[in-house]
């Protein structure tokens, strides 16, 4: 998972990472622990975040989520 990638189209999208977890349904302290890659995203929860997020594009949804 690229965080960097992740934390910037939440900047982009003018969103908080708070409201990019509670949107996508995963609490705020996994999802914090995820983006800084002590625990990995599910792919029910990378679906919801790029939902959240309106990424569409599999080849950007793949380059920030598979390393």
């Amino acid at each position: 998972m690229k965080a960097n990638l992740l934390r910037a189209v939440i900047a982009e999208r003018g969103m908080s990472q708070r409201e990019v977890a509670e949107k996508a349904k995963i609490s705020r302290s996994a999802f914090s622990a995820k983006i800084n890659g002590q625990r990995p995203f599910d792919t029910d929860e990378a679906v919801r975040v790029c939902d959240v997020l309106g990424i569409v594009d599999n080849n950007r949804k793949c380059e920030i989520f598979l390393a």
